[in-house]
């Protein structure tokens, strides 16, 4: 029958950490303290039936925290960059809208670039809130 944790916990007298074997799958116990120094050094211990184990090393809490809000920090600093750019782009394209309409209100062909005075004239009276809103 296998035991868990706090059952060979209360058998040993003292608190353990099981460990299952990747080659026979046999669980076995060791104290908190050793899983601890096996996991920071890498070192190789062995099953009850002699195969050996090791914990590889991996990104411990803080490393990975700190890699999260450096990665957070670039997407915002990344988005901020996008946002001005957007903004300019914006605004570069407000004014070459700003300036066809004052063209279009004073008669200016947008294919051809000549004026005529009759399109002027038409603006002038048939449409004269566009003339001014875009002037």
């Amino acid at each position: 029958m296998t035991r868990t944790a706090r059952q060979n916990a209360s058998v040993l007298g003292h608190a353990t950490v099981t460990v299952v074997c990747a080659h026979c799958s046999v669980e076995f116990a060791i104290p908190p303290g050793l899983e601890a120094v096996l996991h920071v050094n890498e070192e190789t211990f062995y099953c009850p039936f002699g195969h050996s184990q090791y914990f590889p090393k991996g990104a411990t809490a803080e490393q990975i925290a700190k890699a999260r809000a450096e990665r957070a920090e670039r997407n915002l600093a990344n988005r901020e960059e996008d946002l001005r750019s957007e903004r300019a782009s914006h605004a570069a394209t407000k004014g070459h809208l700003t300036r066809a309409r004052q063209r279009e209100a004073a008669g200016v062909c947008p294919m051809c670039h000549r004026s005529f005075a009759q399109v002027r004239r038409h603006m002038d009276r048939m449409h004269p809130d566009f003339v001014e809103v875009h002037k």
